[in-house]
Formats: C-alpha cells, sequence, structure tokens
C-alpha cells in the first residue's frame, strides 16, 4: 500500500439510512412476533417509489425493478408457504430502492446469508431444527445493505485481468 485510503463514497446516504432504520424494525419484528409490520413494508414501498421517480428512472426499469422483486412470489409457490408474505411484500420495495440488477444481486446476497445462518447453526447444533421456519427479513435487508455498497463503490465495473 502507498499510505492512501480509499473511501467508499455512498452517495445515497439518506437511502443507507433508510435501509439501516429498516433493518433494525425488520430484526426486532422477526425476533420477537415473527412477523414483518404492514406499516414498514409501506414505508419502504413509499420511499422506493420516491427514489425511482426522483433517479428519472424509465417506466420499463421500475417495471423490471418489481418483477425482480416478485422473485419471492414465486419461490414462495414452489415451497408451499416457505416464505411468508411479510418476505414477498418486502422484497419488491427493496428491489425497486436498488434498481433491477442491484436488485438482483440484493436477493441473492439475502439467500446466501439465510443459507450460511441456517449452515453455521447445523453445524454448531446438529439437534437444530428448522420446523418454524428461519427468520429470512433481516436477510433480505442486509442484502440489500450490501447490494447498496457494491453498486455505490462500481465494483461491477469491469475488471482487466493480466495474462501472461
Amino acid at each position: 500500500m502507498d499510505g492512501t485510503s480509499t473511501t467508499i463514497t455512498v452517495g445515497t446516504g439518506p437511502t443507507l439510512h433508510f435501509l439501516l432504520a429498516l433493518l433494525g424494525v425488520v430484526l426486532i419484528s422477526e425476533l420477537r412476533t415473527r412477523r414483518i409490520p404492514d406499516a414498514a413494508c409501506l414505508a419502504a414501498f413509499v420511499a422506493a417509489f420516491a427514489r425511482s421517480i426522483t433517479a428519472l428512472r424509465p417506466p420499463s426499469v421500475i417495471l423490471l425493478s418489481a418483477l425482480v422483486g416478485l422473485a419471492p412470489l414465486a419461490a414462495r409457490g414452489l415451497t408451499r408457504g416457505g416464505i411468508g408474505w411479510g418476505d414477498v411484500k418486502l422484497a419488491v420495495p427493496l428491489a425497486l430502492l436498488l434498481g433491477p440488477w442491484f436488485g438482483a444481486l440484493g436477493l441473492l446476497l439475502a439467500c446466501a446469508l439465510g443459507l450460511c445462518s441456517v449452515g453455521l447453526g447445523s453445524l454448531l447444533d446438529p439437534d437444530a431444527t428448522y420446523e418454524a421456519g428461519v427468520a429470512f427479513g433481516p436477510y433480505l435487508v442486509a442484502g440489500a445493505i450490501i447490494a447498496l455498497f457494491v453498486e455505490a463503490s462500481h465494483v461491477h465495473q469491469p475488471i482487466a485481468i493480466p495474462w501472461p
């Protein structure tokens, strides 16, 4: 290193603050009641729609983002209720907030975080059962936060790999 520091500038500071507050609400609610409040989903939708409008996103991008956010609905149908309705209602505004590509990344990261958590829990306690399910809401919001940082740090730019 040459002694300089690298700073990741998140140009969407209010979005990050909103997502952190949403993470707190969803985490506390999921741990206490195993439900995501409708008010949190509605607030997330209003914030996501406002960001989409102020960012001057074309209607096609907004529609594609909403379709990406509906992926948990398909998963709910395939798993016979393995994903709760609160998770489905929360995924759409998170995808709208991030856009189609980073919304998809956020969903994939949420799945990876959830699977790693369950896998680690199974390793630490082999007798653990997950009959009550896994609270997926906090993973959704955490995946969205990580995707927001990826978007802000421009990691999605092509990387030049030197070839010998």
